[in-house]
């Protein structure tokens, strides 16, 4: 229940803004000019591509951490045997 009513309120907060910056703008690209774009979507859209971006990255730097604990799992492993054989197969 108050996961749906995070979600109702950040809806609401989602329309009031679209609402407030309804103005149309115009894009520049490198090769086209967009015009008469409402300013809340070209503000909606950056913020979903800053997220798209941010979490690339998060999965990365996870892939990476992932790969860094198979490594030292590896090595407790190889440890652990060594030790056993020194003391006697124990």
């Amino acid at each position: 229940m108050p996961n749906l009513i995070i979600v109702v309120a950040l809806a609401a907060l989602t329309a009031v803004f679209a609402v407030i910056n309804s103005t149309p703008v115009s894009i520049n690209f490198v090769f086209r000019q967009v015009h008469n774009i409402p300013l809340s979507f070209v503000i909606l859209i950056s913020v979903l591509c800053g997220v798209v971006m941010a979490g690339i990255m998060a999965l990365i730097e996870q892939s990476k951490l992932n790969g860094q604990i198979n490594e030292a799992k590896k090595q407790i492993k190889t440890l652990s045997s060594a030790r056993n054989l020194q003391q006697g197969g124990k």
